[in-house]
């Protein structure tokens, strides 16, 4: 009896511990029902961890796991009876990880000061603002030109580890690659990070090799269970006083180090490793950067750099040995390359695309070295588009395997296919599904190095250049918005005197020449090697866009070219031009009821009006009624399609032109889809109409059904669908902003010089009356006229950059540099049209410098506002039709003075590819008495 009691009291005893422990560990449980928010059902004392914890899967598995039990942007779940929340949206990642970072700037692994003081000062795990100081400070060692420095080192580890498998191979011609890639990565990160040569591949006992294995190994339970804990369970860390490197391993490392770093401060010696760069950091900062400080950067430098590089080798020799194809193809780019520089070196391994390719992008997908990112929430936060808020303290994940194995964004994912990383592949990879190295300010610190890899490279090749600012290069006031690219290149021109000098777009080299002997061997005499722009095309999501012939690439531009060459002969304008002259007597007739209404016009709207309504009538055959009808579709079209306050306008066609990858990536379009459906329906219901009724309008459209109806049935390049289309589009956006802009500045600039608006209105006025009015001949008769029209053109070049693509290497003439295939190059031509040693005092209006006894004492190609040579302005003819008649037509009947809100100088969007002015251009009108 006395025995039953007993277990009796046992068994309530141990019940109500149990329903204390199962109360407590599930006191958190509706935490994410009571929130709205989808979340796993969590297994008591367990949550949703139970596999990590029980180590079935490992921590990467667990939370791809968690990711594919859901199809909602977030899903919560437990660890323990912690509520955390995995993000699997790219666009919510994409403001966890940068927009709002200062949410979420801390890691959720915890830091152990008191018993692991080591990996507590390691980059990875600090906090902040420790985290901030130390990141600012080591930041300088992942720079290209360091990176370069230690070049040399891992080179001489890969010539050994060539000669250690040439020896190893004939013996045994089956290798564990694990342990082979592991020596060859210890001997690399020993040699840049200790200074020392580990000798891994030829010493089985390797002391490096020995710490190496020990520092990460998995296959120790109670270490790999440490390491989990410091993700999964904080408290327990403290509890049992838990290490997150192996104690024996760390305090050798400790030793070499601190041992390493007294001999060279004493010898003075250098050897361009990470000793010699830590060294320098603590001279500058002796109070911060010591003791364990400095020694967990080369700790972290050492653990991350061995297994990380070690696994990405593995891995992708794994899948190349599977994919034969692929491997003949990389050794074949690896032995050209190597062979083209006699080794391989740094400079051949950056170029050398198929193998980044390989590398940093197939492989890192399917093997993410760090599978997963984990981030605690400091502060509370509500989920954008939501009314969801995440509580401070709350920590959140993202399954970086899952994102990579996600169908929706790597069709078919199991497969190793490196041409979903090529940037002129036809896959674009979504942002922020692909994050082999995190994202955001606390991403890997060698991601860094990724993008100032290319740094040097005007340097290498004894090109000057200016110096490039990380992850932006010369380019920062262009994607902050504070520069238009026009006035970037005239700034970058303008930095120096040389013929030509070297920049950088985010990370690729560009080169803009300024010599205009250059210029012309670019355009015009070295045409073959430059017949393509840099501008991206995207036929996949804007197939009108891309069919433009401003956009379109060899040998499908020179096709189009040819076939619409035609199309803008002086017969063909002097034919059109009745239309355009109906279109100038509109917009007198408009400002002769506006005027007396309101003194101050806005030219820009005005001269938008007038051109909107003449390239209509030209280009579509359509009557669009601006000046009567405030609400006209093609003028709110024509708003649209160059509406640069518009944001995501601003940043997609400025893309199109600097950052062709995120053009794919984002799907985005050179003209907005409301435009171009409108522009679609309008062309093709004038096309229907015509053809029906067999009407004869002499413009555009009636060409352009000439010449489709003579084409060949087999010709590849049929003016058809959106082919057809694109051309009249073209016509209609190009002709419409640049001639509306030409028109407001020349009016801008004659509202200043009142004594050269007086002598172009007297000649206006004489011609008109010799001719019975504003008739083709008159026009072309119109010398001054002509002359102001330039020097509007020389000061306000509508688009003022010209960009080519090298599609051959290509040695610059006089020069021993050689430009590489795929080269960007740059023409400024506000620089060259600004540059006082061919227009001396540049920002002076003067219609004069033209004259044909000026023009010829200057150099050809100083002056070239339609671009020259084979891809020129096209429409250049039409363009300088539109805009005399509209100065003529306007001019003779009224002045134009400047006004209170209108003083120079003239403002410049900097957001626009075009130059315009920022806002409105406000001008006094006065009716002219003769």
């Amino acid at each position: 009896m006395l025995t039953l009691s007993y277990f009796a009291e046992f068994a309530a005893l141990f019940a109500f511990i149990f329903i204390l422990l199962y109360s407590y560990f599930t006191r958190n449980f509706n935490y994410w029902k009571n929130k709205n928010v989808p979340y796993l059902k969590p297994l008591p004392f367990f949550g949703n961890v139970f596999s990590g914890i029980t180590m079935r899967h490992c921590m990467g598995e667990l939370f791809s796991e968690i990711y594919r039990k859901s199809m909602e942007p977030f899903v919560g779940f437990f660890m323990l009876d912690e509520p955390c929340l995995l993000f699997r949206d790219p666009k919510v990642i994409k403001r966890v990880l940068v927009n709002d970072f200062q949410y979420f700037y801390d890691r959720k692994v915890t830091s152990n000061k008191r018993d692991d003081p080591i990996s507590a000062h390691v980059l990875f795990i600090l906090k902040n603002p420790e985290w901030k100081e130390i990141r600012t400070k080591v930041t300088p060692v992942f720079t290209s030109s360091k990176m370069k420095n230690m070049s040399k080192l891992i080179e001489k580890s890969a010539k050994e580890l060539v000669n250690y498998l040439s020896g190893r191979v004939k013996a045994k011609p089956v290798l564990e690659m694990k342990e082979v890639c592991a020596k060859f990565t210890v001997d690399v990160i020993s040699s840049t990070s200790f200074g020392v040569d580990a000798n891994c591949l030829k010493d089985e006992d390797s002391q490096f090799r020995v710490a190496a294995r020990k520092l990460l190994d998995w296959d120790n339970f109670w270490l790999s269970f440490q390491m989990r804990c410091y993700f999964l369970a904080p408290k327990l860390v403290k509890l049992f006083r838990m290490k997150f490197f192996n104690p024996a391993s760390a305090q050798f490392l400790k030793e070499s180090f601190l041992e390493i770093m007294e001999q060279r401060g004493a010898s003075d010696s250098t050897r361009n490793d990470l000793i010699d760069i830590l060294l320098q950091i603590k001279k500058n900062d002796k109070q911060f950067m010591d003791g364990d400080i400095l020694v967990a950067q080369a700790v972290q430098f050492f653990a991350a750099g061995f297994e990380t590089s070690s696994a990405a080798i593995c891995f992708t020799l794994y899948e190349l040995a599977g994919n034969l194809q692929i491997q003949q193809k990389l050794r074949q780019e690896i032995s050209e390359i190597s062979g083209k520089h006699g080794d391989i070196n740094y400079d051949a391994i950056n170029e050398m695309d198929y193998l980044n390719m390989c590398v940093k992008g197939e492989a890192l997908r399917k093997y993410p070295t760090l599978a997963f990112l984990d981030r605690k929430c400091n502060s509370d936060y509500k989920i954008p588009e939501t009314d969801i808020v995440i509580d401070k303290g709350t920590s959140t994940f993202i399954s970086i395997l899952a994102l990579h194995y996600d169908p929706q964004y790597f069709p078919d994912p199991e497969k190793f296919v490196p041409e979903r990383f090529s940037k002129d592949g036809d896959q674009v990879v979504e942002s922020f599904a692909y994050l082999p190295f995190g994202g955001g300010p606390r991403n890997c610190i060698a991601l860094y190095f990724y993008f100032t890899r290319k740094f040097s490279y005007w340097k290498d090749i004894n090109v000057p250049y200016i110096p490039p600012v990380p992850f932006f290069g010369n380019a920062f006031n262009l994607f902050t918005f504070r520069q238009n690219i026009g006035e970037m290149c005239r700034q970058i021109y303008e930095s120096t005197t040389k013929p030509f000098i070297g920049f950088f777009v985010v990370d690729e080299p560009c080169l803009l020449i300024r010599d205009p002997e250059l210029v012309k061997s670019v355009l015009v005499k070295d045409f073959g090697t430059f017949n393509n722009r840099t501008i991206t095309e995207n036929k996949k999501d804007d197939p009108m866009g891309s069919h433009i012939l401003f956009i379109l690439k060899t040998p499908d531009w020179r096709d189009m070219r040819r076939k619409l060459t035609p199309v803008f002969t002086s017969g063909k304008m002097k034919w059109m031009y009745h239309l355009i002259k109906e279109a100038g007597e509109d917009l007198l007739d408009y400002l002769e009821k506006e005027v007396p209404k309101k003194v101050k016009v806005d030219i820009r709207e005005v001269s938008a009006k007038y051109t909107t309504d003449a390239i209509t009538s030209t280009s579509f055959g359509i009557n669009a009624n601006c000046f009567k009808n405030e609400n006209a579709e093609f003028r709110l079209v024509s708003r649209r399609v160059f509406n640069w306050s518009n944001l995501e306008r601003a940043i997609s066609t400025s893309c199109y032109f600097v950052a062709p990858t995120l053009v794919k990536l984002f799907k985005m379009k050179f003209i907005d889809s409301f435009s171009s459906d409108f522009l679609r329906n309008a062309f093709w219901k004038t096309i229907s109409e015509r053809e029906q009724r067999k009407f004869v309008r002499n413009d555009l459209i009636d060409i352009l059904i000439e010449m489709k109806n003579k084409e060949a049935v087999d010709d590849p390049l049929k003016l058809e669908g959106d082919k057809l289309v694109a051309q009249a589009t073209q016509f209609f956006i190009a002709g419409f902003e640049t001639t509306s802009s030409t028109i407001s500045f020349t009016l801008y600039e004659l509202a200043i010089h009142k004594d050269i608006q007086k002598k172009l209105r007297e000649e206006i006025i004489s011609v008109r009356d010799k001719h019975g009015g504003f008739t083709y001949d008159a026009l072309k008769e119109m010398e001054y006229l002509d002359l102001c029209i330039k020097e509007t053109l020389r000061k306000y070049p509508v688009l003022p950059f010209l960009d080519r693509r090298c599609n051959v290497d290509y040695t610059i003439p006089g020069t021993d540099t050689v430009l590489k295939k795929g080269s960007a190059v740059f023409v400024s031509l506000l620089g060259l049209h600004y540059d006082p040693k061919y227009f001396p005092d540049p920002e002076r209006y003067d219609p004069s410098r033209h004259t044909e006894e000026n023009a010829a004492s200057r150099p050809q190609f100083s002056y070239i506002p339609f671009g020259e040579g084979p891809r020129n302005c096209i429409g250049a003819r039409f363009g300088l039709l539109s805009s005399k008649s509209g100065v003529a037509h306007i001019l003779s009947q009224f002045e134009v003075d400047l006004c209170e809100e209108t003083k120079p100088p003239i403002k410049l969007d900097p957001k626009g590819i075009l130059l315009a002015p920022l806002l409105q251009l406000l001008l006094k009108f006065k009716k002219y008495e003769e």
